[in-house]
């Protein structure tokens, strides 16, 4: 058994991804850990930092879903359809858990001075991901 803490997440091999302003001023960028010893073909099970005054762009993925749960932090993880009506905000905190649906387009604002943490649980696809806010900032990335 190993029992891994909020503090012991940043011992983890961080990788940054992401990291760009947009042209209104927005600040992007995320970090990702993964551990070798949760990986497995066609599965992505990692974990998410994203400092504090960033957000995670949005994006949706063709064929993937994906799961999360929120190991620490507090943040507003955003989603729309393709129609106005489908725009939906929900706050998150320790402990809650989402599933993203496939094509379902979202993206995640850190709201306090901390990191906000995740762990994300995906399958793995290539090229599924796409970005809709900015896709040329982060296309070539």
């Amino acid at each position: 058994m190993e029992l891994l803490t909020l503090a012991g997440l940043d011992s983890l091999d961080w990788k940054p991804r992401h990291y760009v302003q947009g042209p209104d001023g927005t600040r992007y960028g995320y970090d990702k850990a993964v551990d070798p010893r949760y990986e497995f073909p066609g599965m992505a099970v990692d974990f998410v930092r994203l400092k504090s005054g960033l957000i995670i762009p949005e994006h949706y993925h063709r064929k993937g879903a994906e799961n999360f749960v929120v190991l620490g932090g507090r943040a507003l993880f955003q989603t729309r359809g393709s129609t106005a009506e489908e725009r939906r905000e929900q706050e998150v905190s320790s402990r809650d858990m989402l599933r993203i649906n496939p094509g379902e387009r979202h993206r995640v604002v850190n709201l306090s001075d901390e990191p906000f943490y995740l762990w994300r649980h995906a399958m793995k696809e290539p090229d599924d991901s796409v970005f809709t806010e900015y896709p040329e900032l982060f296309e070539a990335l």
